[in-house]
């Protein structure tokens, strides 16, 4: 994030963005985001709006063993 803020200080907002996303997605689903046009938060970014638009349930954005309680 460093790097990034050195590169582009006038990206603040999208590196914090990006930086915030890696960090959940990387301790949630084990994926680390180096750009948020990575094809993973593209799809997420499409549920998420669907989501919001009623179309889709909440839970479908969580890991499975979240919502059944498994390993």
């Amino acid at each position: 994030m460093l790097n990034d803020l050195l590169n582009a200080p006038q990206e603040f907002l999208a590196h914090g963005e990006r930086f915030a996303t890696s960090v959940i997605f990387s301790a949630v689903y084990g994926v680390r985001l180096a750009q948020l046009d990575h094809p993973i938060m593209k799809e997420f970014y499409s549920l998420w709006e669907a989501m919001l638009e009623g179309k889709l349930h909440p839970n479908l954005l969580l890991p499975s063993q979240f919502i059944t309680g498994t390993n």
